[in-house]
């Protein structure tokens, strides 16, 4: 079960990022439920797989990093600072960076 799993969850994200990309390019807007969706395979990615919990901290902190001088300078949105942080749990930092 576990190998089937997460190969799945990878493609139901890339397949909201997809969609994500699409209605953010088109009406500016990231909708809140994709975004939930990308936090459902985060949560399986977690479960299935045994990621460290220093990665997602470390990930967390990337994302802050990343997002409080855009957010401050006007060249993040919300719907993006959202999105990161749902990015955040589900790639690996060596993909985040």
């Amino acid at each position: 079960m576990e190998g089937a799993l997460f190969p799945l969850s990878q493609a139901i994200a890339a397949a909201i990022l997809a969609i994500i990309a699409w209605q953010d390019w088109t009406q500016r807007r990231i909708p809140n439920w994709a975004v939930g969706v990308l936090l459902a395979s985060a949560l399986v990615r977690w479960l299935v797989g045994d990621p460290s919990s220093n990665e997602l901290m470390f990930n967390l902190l990337i994302v802050a990093a990343i997002s409080v001088p855009g957010m401050a300078s006007a060249t993040l949105g919300a719907g993006d600072v959202k999105l990161l942080f749902a990015l955040a749990p589900l790639w690996t930092t060596d993909t985040l960076v």
